[in-house]
């Protein structure tokens, strides 16, 4: 796997609760999740949401806050097959009878990162099924002024390819599209907000997790150390 992170290095940022929190259903993604090699070089951490956040709309739902807990929604009027296509789950949900993700028609969703200013996002990732119109112009945008991105009509593209394993103990492969390429410094105080935007009113969408790869910015205390560290340096060097 060509990734400049090492499998450890990744374990260890997981341990270390790099993630966002748990309020915006953040998970920190391993490399024990990376199926193959990624078509771009993981440069770092990758932070997935699983559920949309914050602003959401659609004639009958989604219910995001009660569908929170297993990460996908039966809008009125749709059938078990609408969703039969498996979708990002790392809390284990069964894909029967529902499948995952969310399908709703007339829909935006908004998945925000809770990222501290001068985070550097270098690559966003988004997975999505084919549904209908669901390649009909239906858009991805974020906070940080990226370039608008137009869904394709079809199912999203391996550019990441993410494993789970379900409460039966199946392991299913996520296909993720690369939907933004950075690097994008985050600014402004409220994260790195990522909104689905639906084209019209006659297509349902499928929509599911958005990741992210960024490298966050260091912590105060890090960086202290890190300074004194070269002042022992340099005054050492001067003995």
């Amino acid at each position: 796997m060509k990734m400049k992170t090492t499998s450890t290095t990744l374990a260890a940022l997981a341990s270390l609760g790099l993630a966002a929190t748990s309020a915006n259903a953040a998970i920190t993604v391993t490399a024990d999740h990376i199926q193959g090699t990624p078509t771009h070089t993981v440069q770092s951490t990758l932070l997935a949401i699983d559920v949309p956040t914050g602003t959401q709309t659609g004639p009958a739902g989604p219910n995001w806050a009660d569908d929170a807990d297993d990460g996908f929604s039966l809008p009125s009027g749709s059938s078990s097959t609408d969703l039969g296509r498996v979708g990002w789950e790392p809390d284990g949900t069964s894909i029967s009878p529902s499948g995952q993700g969310f399908l709703q028609k007339d829909m935006s969703a908004t998945y925000t990162f809770d990222l501290a200013d001068g985070t550097v996002v270098h690559n966003v990732y988004s997975t999505w099924g084919f549904q209908g119109n669901s390649g009909s112009g239906h858009t991805y945008t974020d906070d940080e002024g990226s370039s608008t991105y137009t869904r394709v009509a079809a199912a999203s593209t391996n550019n990441l390819i993410l494993q789970w394993t379900d409460s039966a103990s199946d392991t299913h492969d996520a296909n993720f599209e690369r939907i933004f390429a950075g690097d994008i410094t985050v600014t402004g105080g409220n994260g790195y907000v990522v909104t689905f935007t639906a084209a019209d009113t006659t297509s349902f969408p499928f929509v599911d997790a958005v990741v992210i790869d960024y490298t966050p910015v260091p912590e105060p205390t890090t960086t202290a150390l890190l300074g004194l560290g070269g002042l022992a340096l340099i005054l050492r060097r001067r003995k």
